[in-house]
């Protein structure tokens, strides 16, 4: 694929459609790689705790770890990619890792082999988020990226839709044989390797310019916490490094969603329908977040996806009917919708794109080990029976988070000379 050079400001010299071109492949590997990924993940808690007999403080144990493993790495392949001044070939190397070893929990046995599947999974997650996310960052021009990322995100919940209906369909066909969906949860991953290999076009990075380009247009609507000098920049983006860091490690993760909708009625057999349920509410919230980021601004839309995160898992704290784990879920899929897209461009608006990789790779870092944290306590709470103190814990979690995040944005506010 030809190697493209970018602006100084980190916009390929391409027309917007050939830069846009490049974020919805993007978006296809996403697609298709989710689509193999959600095959399984439905089905993992079942599994590793009826099949295999393993606690719930396990499946946290198995979560969280995982989610350390992807942590340490993004760091590492972000910061990677900013030195080789080039993304594709993580890229590439991280989805194909993934590919490889889903279908390997088909010959599982045992917990311990359940981990080392699913950690060798997030080794491929964790080489890939970071260079990838730099790679749509310097896709698309300043002020749309919040639709980029929306869009990415959208695509990427809708093979988390697709994946688990597949699922379904392959238990239905096959008898319940849990292992045979692993197994098949192969094909996916492999048509994202290729996607990859023939859709993405490379971007370079360029050298961190002294100052913005003398004549870089500035914002209709100027954004407080764009283009910050540094190393005032450093301590704005650490702040909100920190400001993540406290909603992640209040969060209860996904995984947990799925055994309360089992603790309220929901059928076994419906759970890969639930889990459909909860992406069908991500794609299509994705969008509409990057756009409200766009235009209403990147901390506002974040701030409203956390306090839908608060009100899901108050609402699932309280609920005792089947019913309201359905409609609890598809609000609780909202929360990512709506902030996901907010967050990844905020990230980019702070740093400068020489940085971009590295940038993310450390907002990977933090959510992946503040998900470790919240994957042991809440898996503890769980296992003694405080459930509902974990759900309750997770709601003031946002609320909380959401408190400081404005209050950083505040300060950025204040500090800016464009505010």
């Amino acid at each position: 694929m030809p190697v493209l050079p970018a602006r100084a400001d980190g916009v390929p010299p391409r027309s917007r459609s050939s830069a846009w071109r490049n974020v919805v492949a993007l978006g296809w590997v996403s697609l298709l790689n989710d689509a193999g990924s959600d095959m399984v993940r439905p089905l993992l808690p079942l599994f590793l705790t009826v099949t295999l007999g393993a606690s719930p403080l396990w499946l946290g144990l198995v979560e969280g770890i995982a989610e350390a493993i992807q942590a340490a790495l993004k760091w590492v392949a972000g910061a990677a990619s900013d030195r080789m001044r080039a993304r594709k070939g993580l890229v590439l190397a991280g989805y194909g890792i993934s590919a490889l070893v889903r279908p390997v929990l088909s010959w599982v046995t045992g917990p311990v082999g359940v981990l080392a599947v699913r950690g060798l999974d997030r080794v491929g997650k964790g080489i890939r988020s970071a260079p990838r996310d730099a790679l749509i960052a310097a896709s698309v021009p300043r002020g749309r990226e919040g639709a980029a990322f929306g869009l990415q995100r959208s695509m990427d919940h809708a093979g988390a839709v697709i994946g688990p209906l597949l699922a379904a369909a392959a238990m239905a066909t096959t008898g319940g044989d849990v292992r045979m969906v692993f197994l098949l949860a192969g094909i996916p991953g492999v048509l994202a390797v290729l996607a990859v290999v023939f859709g993405v076009t490379e971007r370079v990075v360029p050298p961190a310019p002294a100052d913005p380009p003398a004549d870089a247009p500035l914002p209709a609507a100027p954004d407080p916490t764009a283009e910050p000098p540094s190393p005032e920049g450093r301590r704005r983006f650490a702040g909100l490094l920190g400001v993540l860091a406290v909603f992640t490690v209040f969060n209860a993760t996904d995984v947990f969603l799925v055994l309360r909708a089992r603790e309220l009625g929901v059928a076994a057999a419906a759970l890969p329908v639930l889990w459909a349920v909860l992406n069908v509410s991500r794609m299509t919230t994705s969008l509409a977040g990057g756009l409200l980021a766009d235009r209403l601004g990147k901390v506002p839309a974040i701030v409203v996806g956390w306090t839908v995160n608060a009100l899901a898992w108050g609402g699932l704290a309280v609920a005792d009917a089947p019913w309201q784990a359905w409609a609890l879920t598809l609000l609780y899929g909202a929360h990512a919708g709506l902030a996901e897209p907010g967050e990844r461009a905020l990230v980019k608006s702070l740093v400068r794109s020489s940085g971009w990789g590295r940038a993310y790779g450390a907002l990977g870092f933090v959510q992946g080990g503040g998900a470790l944290v919240a994957g042991i306590l809440v898996g503890a709470l769980w296992a003694a029976d405080l459930g509902t103190v974990a759900m309750g814990m997770s709601a003031a979690g946002s609320v909380l988070a959401s408190v400081a995040l404005a209050a950083w944005w505040k300060g950025a506010a204040a500090a800016s000379p464009r505010a």
